[in-house]
């Protein structure tokens, strides 16, 4: 019985040490799989983390590339820019001086239309008198021709009546003076280049000689009763008088 209790006694622990032996083992290769696991994921980490740091290399230099071309796009869109804009103010400014200029060459023609109209009218105004004068003179003429023919008919009398009496002769004599007195005004003819080169010294003059006044609207024009240009229709020269030092002058 103690043969067999140790037999079975000795089965057991040889079973155990096998079952020991075993689990050791397992547990061995357990620990070598999980070493080689440890050294694989550690491979993989700085395998990972090398794509990672070199992925990240790129990117920053990509990344720089992209900032410095935006950088330099920026850089020349600002300069064209910049460029644009100062094109636009020189073309601004041109533009502006043109304007005074056409502003100026407006107000020029306005003022040339003014003196034109004010000539046609003289000019108008000049030429109804010319007529009214051709007009009179025509009359004058008849007068005259009714005055010589009387004149003539009481020569032809005389020669073939010498013996009238004085008092005839006498009566008759006021008509030849009333002939002689006859004086025929020529019309009056006034040139629109006399009349442009007076407007021109009109305008010369328009300056005050005391304070230097030369403000058309401060400046009043009136006529020289003192000095007469033209006697038939009767013209007056001009006179001037300003309105801040109240100097006359002509």
């Amino acid at each position: 019985m103690e043969k067999k209790n140790k037999f079975k006694v000795d089965n057991l622990e040889k079973e155990k040490k096998l079952t020991v032996d075993k689990l050791e083992n397992t547990i061995h290769k357990f620990l070598k799989q999980l070493d080689d696991l440890e050294k694989e994921n550690k491979l993989t980490v700085e395998n990972l983390e090398k794509e990672n740091k070199l992925t990240i290399d790129n990117l920053e230099v990509e990344n720089k590339k992209s900032i410095d071309n935006l950088e330099k796009e920026n850089k020349k869109s600002i300069d064209n820019l910049e460029k644009a804009i100062y094109d636009l103010e020189s073309m601004n400014s041109e533009s502006q001086k043109a304007n005074q200029k056409l502003a100026a060459k407006l107000n020029t023609v306005e003022a040339d239309r003014t003196r034109l109209r004010k000539f046609e009218a003289k000019a108008s105004n000049l030429e109804k008198e010319i007529q009214a004068l051709q007009k009179e003179n025509e009359e004058l003429k008849q007068k005259d021709a009714i005055l010589l023919a009387k004149a003539i008919n009481v020569m032809e009398t005389r020669k073939k009546e010498p013996t009238i009496e004085a008092e005839n002769l006498v009566s008759k004599e006021p008509l030849l003076e009333e002939k002689e007195e006859v004086k025929i005004d020529e019309p009056v003819v006034v040139s629109i280049e006399n009349e442009t080169l007076e407007e021109k010294t009109v305008t010369r003059k328009k300056v005050c000689p005391n304070c230097g006044n030369t403000n058309k609207d401060f400046i009043r024009e009136f006529d020289d009763k003192d000095k007469v240009i033209y006697t038939h229709p009767k013209i007056y020269a001009k006179m001037y008088r300003c309105g801040k030092c109240k100097t006359e002058w002509r």
